[in-house]
């Protein structure tokens, strides 16, 4: 698969997220964020909070103390 607007979808079939609900869609975003998220607490919390922003429906930027003080400091960012 190639990243980008133009990458090749062959095998990629979303049509099981197209007929969940929005609810359905929402709790696996939430399994996602867990799943990902099982060594830090920190980040789970962002996470949820993340979503409920979405939930929301809010709009605009999202921003998070936790989320950017994270960021920050990791050695990730900096080797970028």
């Amino acid at each position: 698969m190639d990243h980008g607007n133009n990458g090749n979808t062959t095998g990629i079939e979303p049509t099981k997220l197209l007929t969940q609900s929005d609810n359905d869609l929402f709790q696996l975003m939430t399994n996602l964020f867990d799943d990902c998220t099982v060594f830090d607490n920190d980040l789970r919390a962002v996470g949820h909070d993340m979503i409920q922003t979405f939930r929301n429906n809010a709009g605009g930027q999202y921003s998070n103390p936790v989320l950017n003080q994270k960021v920050q400091v990791s050695s990730e960012l900096y080797n970028f």
